[in-house]
């Protein structure tokens, strides 16, 4: 069975803030779940949820810890405000297989705020175009990667560096940009993958992922330029930093994984 985008992402309602979600086989990663699908998911559950009071507000970040992999025909997850202040919510989604917790994310939501602060963001690397990167080659990338177009950045993959660019697009892209970047910018491997290959056993199992940009400026379709790069690594654990653009060069969001090794890197 192979579900698209916009039906994985389908749900039906079982409480005021309960939502179960379908899953299968085509979005797996190794022995469970995407991650970058679990985070759209409870995106998703947030935004169905009725009697939040969310008007004005703009997603700001999302954090939380994947606690095993997932593996079951569907996913349930529950929405909890913890906090809803003046000017930021926090809300808690929580995942279920059953009754086993599968993750545990906070989503905080605040409204857009002026600044004379002097900021600055990531600049876009000069990667070639879209249409002249090569496509992720067959039988190295996980099952989820077919809902995906991936060109690898020839120039901009660098082993020795632990740097590793791609553009990604999803084939059937919602109309939620913050779904959409969220699938996009956990699609790549880690960059440990360059070194050791199919050899490597690992899995994420805390993420925090941030939004720059409000969702207006955000196209719902087309290519996600993503840049990973490798940290610490040190004591079976890995640290991975991703920076995502849109083709125009907006720096639209960024993360920090920390990956656990199942088994020793070669």
């Amino acid at each position: 069975m192979r579900l698209t985008q916009d039906r994985i992402l389908s749900h039906k309602k079982s409480a005021d803030a309960n939502f179960k979600f379908p899953m299968c086989p085509s979005w797996f990663q190794g022995r469970g779940a995407f991650g970058g699908l679990l985070m759209a998911q409870a995106i998703r559950a947030l935004n169905s949820c009725d009697g939040l009071e969310s008007k004005g507000m703009i997603l700001s970040s999302l954090s939380g810890s994947f606690m095993q992999s997932h593996q079951g025909e569907s996913v349930e997850i529950e929405i909890q405000p913890l906090r809803l202040g003046r000017g930021t919510h926090f809300i808690q989604a929580r995942l279920y297989d059953a009754d086993s917790i599968v993750a545990d994310f906070t989503l905080t939501l605040s409204r857009p705020r002026q600044t004379s602060v002097a900021s600055s963001s990531p600049t876009m690397p000069e990667a070639e175009p879209f249409e002249k990167c090569l496509e992720a080659p067959a039988g190295l990338v996980p099952a989820f990667v077919q809902h995906f177009d991936m060109r690898m950045c020839p120039s901009l993959i660098r082993p020795k560096d632990s740097l590793c660019t791609m553009w990604v697009e999803p084939k059937s892209p919602t109309k939620s940009p913050y779904e959409n970047i969220a699938l996009s910018i956990d699609a790549l491997p880690p960059t440990v993958f360059l070194h050791a290959g199919p050899h490597f056993k690992g899995g994420t199992v805390h993420i925090s992922l941030h939004f720059w940009e409000a969702s207006s400026k955000v196209k719902e379709e087309g290519a996600f330029l993503v840049q990973s790069r490798g940290g610490t690594r040190a004591e079976g654990w890995l640290e991975e930093h991703q920076d995502l653009w849109s083709a125009s060069g907006e720096h639209l969001a960024s993360s920090t994984q920390q990956i656990a090794f199942f088994t020793p890197s070669p």
